[in-house]
């Protein structure tokens, strides 16, 4: 749904393209863990003990490949990896989230309960405004 997307895009002042290609392959919780994670910046980079965590998801060179040239790739990484951590949390965005970013269901609980009532919060936004 376009509209989602672009309201989403509209609602967060990011690149309505980039918004909508993340919304696709990965739907709200995708979008708001990338807002958490690197506000939609494409180049984000940060350093890490054994690595870079780069990009819009902030994937971790040990663990993941990164796709610096590629984007839409690294969305499909991103997500893919995203969806890996949901199933393990029991489809929890908290543990979920938590396990994306820490490895464990309850390192990072905290972060992953405040990113649920953002995704939430959103959700409401965008039933009001499509029913």
């Amino acid at each position: 749904m376009v509209e989602v997307a672009l309201m989403l895009a509209a609602l967060l002042h990011k690149p309505a393209g980039l918004v909508d290609a993340v919304y696709q392959a990965g739907g709200l919780d995708a979008v708001a863990v990338v807002e958490t994670e690197s506000q939609f910046n494409e180049r984000a980079w940060r350093m890490e003990p054994e690595g870079t965590s780069y990009g819009l998801f902030q994937l971790y060179s040990k663990c993941h490949e990164q796709y610096r040239g590629d984007v839409l790739l690294h969305i499909v990484a991103g997500c893919a990896f995203l969806s890996q951590c949901l199933a393990k949390g029991g489809g929890s965005l908290a543990k979920g989230y938590s396990i994306f970013n820490s490895g464990t269901s309850w390192k990072s609980i905290d972060k992953g309960r405040k990113l649920e009532r953002r995704r939430d919060s959103w959700a409401m936004y965008i039933y009001r405004r499509l029913r």
